[in-house]
């Protein structure tokens, strides 16, 4: 059997910064598409326009700058 390491790299105040940033986006969208929605239909547009802005703000970070946010290495160990 093989042995197997995953480690994981994470920026915390980047990630914090990246969803404070798509909370308060979300926030603005729900807001301006609120009026005659009732309570659910304005969760569910707030978890999907949520996710939306966190996978674009992970992509923006990823794509313009020269920190990584998340990174995994994975390690593999054979007997010999």
């Amino acid at each position: 059997m093989e042995s197997l390491t995953i480690i994981t790299t994470m920026q915390p105040f980047l990630v914090g910064w990246v969803m404070s940033i798509a909370f308060f986006l979300t926030l603005s969208v729900v807001a301006v598409i609120s009026k005659g929605r009732s309570w659910y239909e304005l969760a569910c547009l707030f978890l999907l326009a949520f996710l939306f802005f966190c996978a674009a703000g992970v992509v923006c970070v990823h794509l313009f700058s020269d920190v990584k946010m998340l990174d995994f290495e994975v390690i593999s160990l054979r007997a010999s």
